[in-house]
């Protein structure tokens, strides 16, 4: 199946500036979440959720 192109219109200095910015703020965004769930994760496995939830394993 061929992918259709995202049909855009031209932007100008001030629009790609700003959309710039906001995909720097979003790449920002996805870091600091993978870093949070990074050390949850971290947390609940030190903790051995698992064992307290009944579950033979991690995988489990």
């Amino acid at each position: 199946m061929a992918q259709e192109q995202e049909r855009t219109s031209p932007v100008n200095a001030e629009r790609a500036r700003e959309l710039t910015e906001q995909l720097r703020t979003a790449t920002e965004d996805v870091r600091a979440a993978i870093l949070v769930l990074a050390l949850r994760v971290r947390a609940a496995h030190r903790a051995r959720v698992w064992a307290v939830l009944g579950h033979p394993s991690w995988s489990a």
